[in-house]
């Protein structure tokens, strides 16, 4: 350590509060945002939130998004031969893929989905045969325009909640995760 006595370095504090004016406007937005989108939406949770960036990035703007469907299996159903249970984490992650794959093949064909965006059905838990598919995104940028925008890609799943709760319904009754409907059976007799 000797020789350092006495000695300076050039130092600059980017997240400075009082030269940190870009981040500050960026915050502003991303809270204005995030107040816009948490009541917009029926059925699509979206989440927007800024965080300190490094190097030269002063700071990260984070977009979420969550959709969940539940779905019901009847007790009776649930007893019977034809049914099929959905994979638990136990029986192997290839599985749980093919079936998760499926699912967002649907989701995609019925709306748009974002690039990054996951789909996994989950039973409700281990003594239960309910389920739910919950369909998630998340986006990083450094432009508040460009974290605006996805928010309203997000925004557009929103009417389409109840036809992609029916096209999944469609597949899982298909497939022996939930019972045949009346015009599923009717359909099977022509």
């Amino acid at each position: 350590a000797e020789g350092w006595e006495n000695s300076s370095f050039e130092y600059e504090d980017i997240f400075d509060e009082s030269e940190n004016t870009a981040y500050q406007e960026a915050e502003r937005r991303v809270n204005e945002l995030q107040r816009y989108y948490s009541d917009r939406a029926d059925h699509v949770n979206i989440h927007i939130d800024i965080e300190e960036g490094w190097d030269e990035m002063p700071f990260i703007i984070n977009t979420f998004m969550n959709m969940d469907f539940s779905f019901e299996v009847p007790e009776e159903w649930a007893e019977s031969e034809g049914f099929v249970e959905i994979p638990s984490w136990s029986a192997g992650w290839s599985a749980r893929r093919d079936l998760n794959q499926e699912i967002e093949d649907i989701v995609s064909r019925v709306a748009y989905l974002p690039d990054n965006a996951e789909v996994e059905v989950l039973r409700s838990d281990e003594t239960s045969d309910d389920f739910s598919v919950d369909v998630r995104a998340s986006y990083n940028t450094r432009d508040v325009n460009q974290a605006e925008s996805q928010c309203e890609e997000y925004l557009q799943l929103d009417p389409k909640y109840n036809e992609l709760k029916a096209a999944m319904a469609i597949y899982f009754s298909s497939e022996g995760y939930l019972p045949r409907s009346g015009i599923q059976k009717a359909l099977e007799t022509l």
